[in-house]
């Protein structure tokens, strides 16, 4: 992926060592929240999704088959590299947009690869946009954001499609680390993959709680077991500090 950076020539020189400086602060910041968040959320995603008394009844139930219909299709179809690769591209340009950066060219092929140059003037906050492909699950949070939009009668149909793009995305991403990926290799292997394990699991956990009534992502993320983790370990700090 090709990065042009806006530089101030006159400034260059002196902001050389400071800019550096916050770039491994804000490493260490992303690398301690992850660690943070992997058994915070993946205990709360399991004790929400306990909620689900019967997975084969209403809206889980058709979730599961999109994710059956989806490992189906795995085995029995060609994988569209077209698809892959432009949703690779969407998703560096997406979270760049989001963090302020101006996207300049998206360039997808399923015989040459894709490459999205984008205009970033910071050096925090580049590992976020070069990983966004491994975590941001586009699809199946959109369809999650139409499922809560809508009405009830479509969200047998939305839960089938979210569980077929959820399952979905993880195919591709396993097809794609088998390949060798620059954009883990110049962030780094360790520090990739545990930010790719950490933001899987949240944006999992969103997804899986939004289709069932007895949970939802709002409990996930907030009034279920992080609150009360987060709340012990605030009350554990103020008797130290």
């Amino acid at each position: 992926k090709t990065c042009r950076v806006r530089r101030d020539e006159s400034a260059e020189g002196r902001s050389v060592f400071f800019g550096q400086e916050v770039h491994e602060v804000f490493r260490a910041i992303v690398l301690l929240c992850c660690v943070v968040v992997i058994p915070v959320y993946g205990y709360s995603a399991g004790v929400e999704l306990l909620k689900i008394s019967d997975p084969l009844d209403g809206d889980p139930f058709w979730f599961l088959a999109g994710a059956l219909l989806a490992w189906t299709a795995y085995l029995l179809r060609p994988v569209s590299l077209l698809r892959l690769v432009l949703l690779h591209e969407l998703s560096h340009s997406l979270v760049g947009w989001l963090l302020g950066a101006r996207v300049v060219e998206i360039d997808a092929s399923g015989q040459s690869g894709g490459k999205t140059i984008y205009d970033y003037p910071f050096t925090r906050g580049r590992e976020l946009i070069a990983l966004a492909p491994y975590y941001l699950q586009i699809v199946p949070l959109l369809l999650v954001a139409l499922k809560t939009i809508v009405r009830t009668s479509f969200h047998p149909a939305l839960s089938f499609a979210v569980g077929f793009a959820w399952l979905g995305f993880f195919f591709d991403l396993w097809i794609t680390l088998k390949a060798e990926q620059t954009d883990i290799l110049k962030t780094g292997a360790v520090f990739s993959s545990i930010v790719i394990f950490a933001a899987n699991i949240v944006v999992s956990g969103v997804v899986l709680t939004s289709v069932s009534s007895a949970t939802s992502p709002l409990a996930f993320l907030w009034t279920g077991v992080p609150k009360e983790i987060w709340g012990e370990l605030f009350a554990r700090l103020s008797t130290v500090f």
